[in-house]
């Protein structure tokens, strides 16, 4: 009986063993179950994200492709193979040498195999003639690798940078515009800042102070020899005015030369912005000789009113309608009208009547160039009395040759 009972012990245990063992199978089972169920999740949210990205790619609005480091097309996109007028499918598997041309092709392998040698993306800017046109590219090429870090090939995204660089030649020929403008104007050009420090002057501005303009850039023309000390307060005020925005001039100014000799110009100024900075473009003109040939005009115009003042034959000039415009002192002398009194009146007032008709001719011929430049009239004086004069006409004309009196 005690022999049954530790026989049927032995069976429970067994049981019980052979319970727990399944029960432990169970668990570990049904764990698993859930390991593959979330693996599965996991590939199908990694395939999700996959189609993603591809598509991401595919449809992107910048140039995507990639290639071996043999320089095989593994990918394009959309808009990569729509430079090369295509599809994807188009090019997958092709060799970069069956869509560019040779040189181009090895140029672009050679940045594929030192990409491939780089920790680091390597960025390139290109002009390229593409079956759809010339296009501009900023292109960045990097490496993708697989889980096993092994090297799958390179990727290349291209961003179209037609529209930029357009602008960008079209400012540079601009800029090289006012350049040529700038350098080779007849007149002296020269940029400062609001402080009056020199930063660019062209070649008529070198000529004209006599040194090259590399001597001057960033130098403040106050603190140079350039302008007298008397000069120099009226200077710094038009770079106040310059400041606050106003252009300046003309205004007349005496400069030192290298040489020590001295030119005078007169100086025009505006207040523009270059790249946001604030700056001073001037106009400087050599008016020298201009000035020299004034002074001589008015020394001669001095010396010609001494002799219409000082001769002791009366000079007197008259306008088309006949009246008195100048009068000398020697005019007054002889008729007894003063200055004031004669200036406005018609030459009736010292022509008697008898002799109007005779006068009246002598005038008509002056008017037309016909004679009348030499006459003897009578005349009649403030004081009534009648004297008979000698006289010299001359008509005075324009540059057109017209009469003006």
């Amino acid at each position: 009986m005690q022999g049954n009972n530790e026989q049927l012990l032995q069976k429970l245990n067994e049981i019980k063993l052979e319970n727990d063992f399944l029960r432990n199978q169970a668990t570990r089972l049904k764990d698993l179950e859930s390991e593959i169920i979330e693996l599965r999740q996991r590939e199908e949210e990694f395939k999700k994200s996959e189609e993603q990205f591809r598509l991401m790619n595919l449809h992107a609005n910048i140039g995507i492709a990639c290639y071996t480091p043999e320089g095989i097309i593994i990918f394009y996109n959309s808009l990569a193979a729509k430079y090369m007028n295509g599809t994807p499918e188009d090019f997958e598997g092709k060799s970069i040498f069956d869509v560019f041309p040779e040189k181009e092709a090895e140029i672009y392998l050679s940045r594929i195999k030192r990409s491939a040698a780089s920790d680091e993306p390597v960025h390139y800017e290109d002009m390229i003639d593409l079956p759809s046109g010339r296009k501009y590219f900023l292109s960045t090429f990097s490496r993708i690798f697989d889980s096993d870090d092994n090297l799958l090939g390179i990727h290349i995204i291209s961003y179209d940078i037609t529209d930029r660089k357009e602008v960008e030649d079209k400012l540079k020929e601009s800029e090289e515009k006012f350049k040529l403008l700038f350098d080779y104007a007849p007149d002296a050009y020269f940029l400062t800042d609001l402080k009056g420090t020199f930063i660019d002057g062209n070649i008529a501005a070198e000529k004209m102070l006599g040194q090259e303009k590399t001597e001057l850039i960033g130098k403040n023309y106050l603190k140079l020899n350039l302008l007298s000390t008397k000069q120099l307060p009226r200077a710094a005020k038009l770079l106040i005015k310059n400041s606050l925005g106003q252009g300046t001039g003309p205004d007349e100014f005496e400069l030192n030369r290298k040489d020590g000799s001295k030119v005078t110009v007169e100086i025009i100024t505006y207040p523009i912005k270059i790249s946001d900075h604030s700056q001073v473009l001037g106009l400087a003109r050599d008016i020298t000789e201009r000035k020299k040939a004034k002074e001589r005009l008015l020394e001669a115009n001095k010396k010609l009113r001494l002799h219409f003042e000082l001769t002791p034959m009366a000079v007197i000039e008259w306008d088309l309608d006949f009246k008195v415009t100048q009068w000398n002192t020697s005019a007054e002398k002889i008729f007894g009208y003063k200055h004031r009194e004669a200036i406005g009146k018609h030459a009736s007032f010292i022509v008697p009547e008898s002799a109007h008709q005779h006068v009246d001719q002598l005038w008509q011929g002056l008017m037309k160039k016909r004679g009348g430049e030499r006459s003897i009239n009578e005349n009649t004086c403030k004081d009534g009395k009648t004297i008979l004069c000698d006289c010299y006409n001359t008509p005075s004309s324009d540059e057109q040759g017209r009469v003006r009196g």
